[in-house]
């Protein structure tokens, strides 16, 4: 599974080690879909209309359910686009109302 982060998960941030070591598969960007809302301490990823961008891990179950932990009560595991067409897994800001819509493993 691919997973994108745009904050604090990104290389040399605050929260990178929480990735435990996932693979960096390189560097994308959102379609012009999306948005970053910066009224908490973290940032966060909203519907919008601007391109956003980030870094690629290469992640697995395990990891991910760790991480829908880390994230807590202010983000959900959701699918953002990416500029080439893929559509890949990121944490967005919970009560998402953008299109594609967040999904949430039922482990």
């Amino acid at each position: 599974m691919i997973l994108w982060v745009y904050g604090s998960l990104k290389r040399g941030e605050r929260h990178h080690d929480e990735l435990g070591g996932a693979e960096l598969l390189g560097h994308g960007r959102t379609l012009p879909r999306y948005a970053l809302s910066r009224s908490g301490e973290y940032p966060a990823l909203v519907a919008g209309s601007e391109v956003v961008s980030g870094e690629l891990y290469r992640v697995t179950p395990e990891l991910l359910a760790r991480l829908d932990v880390f994230e807590g009560a202010g983000y959900q595991r959701g699918r953002v686009v990416l500029e080439d067409g893929r559509e890949v897994l990121a944490y967005v800001a919970s009560g998402w109302t953008g299109s594609p819509s967040p999904t949430r493993s039922s482990s």
